[in-house]
């Protein structure tokens, strides 16, 4: 199966005026998991089925007939409700949220809510990006409802990937998560699943970038390529491989090899000038942020829209503080996300970090990732 495929992009009515010579790009990873993800439902079900599993393989092994029809039949059973992948390999992950709920519909509706001009139904950007909205093969439902909910405040147009079960092999969970929405036109829609996948991800996720043409007005700079990236985490990173030698880790890594696919794409863009942005997993100190500049910025033309995010003190992008729905309040703030521009652009861009805090509310804010929000003046 093709790694590229082709993404929806639907038009509907006429979008409202907004800021002459401004193009405002909104980017947040808003950490919305499939359907059960952090939900109480799904976790006793993959636990079950990962208990139930091994009891299964030694039945077999020791051809128990009873013992394995009844495994069996409750295993079928608990696989139609609950992903293999999420059966298989997130047991202990599954077993930590048991109890948890992430408010995955609240969340989007106070997202769409911020999306729009302060007290009208307006869209307040031109192109917004999003990673880590999830779709899945057995339910789509939240992301359906943030198009509705979007197409009501002037985002008249979004290209999101396929979530059927053929197209996000060999994921046997999600898809990328990746979505575009915007108040032009969108074309050319296109979503690239990795070909070099983390072995962590291989069977829950489809890491990989949805680029598309955006026919904005020539005030606003004209036609431009937008790319939404998710980087996988780099295995140096995650602490349960800590014990792992380093030379190990960087045998298993992909993170080189995914900066040369969104390069490659990039320079395919080739003469519009694109906008790349996203959920990068890398801080500004790390190895794997200088090869993405040395990689990335420089082959395809690209320069950063936020140089400030490379200072030591710069404002965190990822588990801000305060935020305790997601990440219990126990996560280190880091910057994991950013915005990068060629064609000239960069040079004329102001980038910021935006608010997410929400009141009143079950939870503290809108994601564990906060909004990276950057202006384009022509």
């Amino acid at each position: 199966m093709p790694a590229t495929r082709r993404a929806r992009s639907t038009p509907s009515r006429k979008p409202a005026p907004q800021d002459p010579g401004l193009l405002k790009i909104y980017s947040q990873n808003v950490c919305v998991l499939p359907v059960g993800g952090r939900e109480t439902w799904l976790q006793p079900a993959s636990l079950i089925g990962s208990v139930l599993l091994p009891i299964f393989l030694i039945s077999t092994l020791h051809s128990s007939p009873l013992l394995l029809v009844s495994t069996t039949t409750i295993l079928l059973t608990t696989a139609f409700f609950c992903p293999v992948g999420y059966l298989l390999a997130a047991p202990l992950w599954a077993g930590s949220n048991l109890f948890s709920h992430d408010y995955k519909a609240e969340r989007l509706a106070c997202l769409a809510d911020r999306l729009a001009v302060p007290g009208t139904l307006e869209p307040a950007y031109d192109v917004v990006l999003l990673q880590e909205l999830f779709g899945c093969w057995y339910s789509d439902v939240h992301r359906l409802e943030l198009v509705r909910l979007m197409k009501q405040r002037g985002y008249l147009y979004h290209a999101m990937p396929s979530c059927s079960l053929l197209s996000i092999l060999p994921s046997f969970w999600a898809n990328s998560g990746l979505a575009v929405f915007s108040r032009h036109p969108l074309s050319d829609a296109a979503s690239h699943t990795f070909k070099n996948q983390l072995f962590y991800d291989y069977w829950l996720v489809n890491r990989g970038v949805l680029g598309a043409t955006v026919d904005a007005p020539r005030e606003k700079g004209g036609k431009l390529r937008v790319f939404s990236v998710h980087f996988g985490p780099p295995v140096s990173v995650l602490t349960f491989f800590s014990f792992v030698p380093v030379a190990v880790m960087e045998f298993f890594d992909k993170y080189r090899q995914q900066i040369s696919e969104v390069t490659s794409l990039v320079v395919a863009a080739s003469p519009l000038p694109s906008v790349v942005a996203g959920d990068m997993n890398c801080v500004p100190s790390s190895p794997h942020y200088a090869t993405l500049k040395s990689c990335l910025l420089k082959e395809a033309g690209l320069e950063t829209c936020c140089p400030g995010f490379e200072r030591k003190t710069a404002k965190a992008t990822a588990n801000p503080r305060g935020e305790r729905a997601l990440t219990g309040g126990k996560r280190t703030p880091k910057v994991l996300d950013y915005v990068f521009a060629n064609g000239g652009l960069a040079g004329r861009c102001r980038c910021g970090v935006g608010g997410m805090k929400v009141r009143g509310r079950e939870f503290e804010m809108i994601s564990d990732h906060a909004p990276v929000e950057a202006t384009i003046k022509f």
